[in-house]
């Protein structure tokens, strides 16, 4: 197992809105979003009506859609959450448009509100290579973030607490000493651009770390347990190695050489 959220990844992937590639630029303004409507004075301030959490009308791992005043649009199942920059704008006839890079709702989109229903026209193509627009229904959901709690009979490992980084995949894990653990990744591949987020609960016994999580918001608990050795500044944990604070990362090592 490469990384802990794989699994978690490939439902999203099945279940969001996504383009298979990027739109070519039609824009010579550096401050416009590749491939979008020059028509549209795009920026990062939040719309007040959209702002808050919905959940999908056709969801059926009942995850959350969340527009944050900071201007993230954020997907949440359980305690995994994916975060991708958006951006909102008007045309002349009052349309309102978002765009963003993540990998749920990608691209540019129109939407409207009306009562507590969201109503997304997100571009899709059909089978014949044209584009039409299909309309994604959203409620208005009150969200409850799931609460983690710290397993009974918890125990820290005084030397696994901290901030654990693997630079050339650019994820970390941050182990608490009250027994919590997030782990952490940020992707840019030039297609999509978004950072996950997964909270557990941890127990360390016999060599091995076990971490909990929800990958739903019905109660049901998921568990992962790998084998771990801890050398200096460098965890074995399973297959992939970390390093506190990224000291001694041969990753960070690397780019430090390439620009000397």
């Amino acid at each position: 197992m490469k990384k802990l959220f794989a699994i978690v990844l490939v439902c999203l992937l099945v279940l969001s809105l996504g383009a298979c590639k990027k739109a070519e630029n039609n824009s010579a303004d550096p401050t416009q979003p590749s491939g979008t409507s020059l028509e549209i004075q795009w920026q990062t301030l939040a719309d007040d009506d959209i702002v808050g959490a919905w959940e999908p009308e056709e969801s059926v791992e009942g995850e959350y859609v969340l527009f944050t005043p900071e201007g993230k649009l954020r997907l949440v199942y359980g305690t995994v959450t994916f975060d991708a920059d958006i951006r909102y704008g008007e045309d002349a006839s009052r349309i309102k448009s978002a765009y963003t890079d993540g990998i749920y709702l990608y691209g540019q989109w129109t939407y409207k509100i009306e009562d507590d229903v969201l109503t997304v026209s997100y571009p899709e193509t059909s089978e014949e290579g044209e584009q039409i627009f299909e309309d994604k229904v959203f409620r208005k959901a009150d969200y409850n973030p799931i609460t983690l709690l710290a397993k009974e009979g918890f125990k820290a490992d005084d030397s696994l607490v901290g901030t654990w980084t693997n630079a050339e995949y650019g994820d970390s894990y941050t182990f608490t000493e009250d027994g919590f653990a997030i782990f952490s990744q940020k992707l840019d591949d030039g297609l999509n651009s978004y950072e996950t987020e997964i909270k557990h609960s941890y127990i360390v016994e016999d060599g091995k770390i076990t971490l909990s999580y929800y990958k739903n918001n019905d109660g049901e608990e998921f568990t992962d347990s790998l084998e771990y050795t801890i050398e200096g500044t460098k965890l074995m944990l399973g297959e992939n190695d970390y390093y506190l604070n990224g000291e001694g990362d041969p990753a960070l090592a690397d780019t430090t050489a390439a620009t000397e």
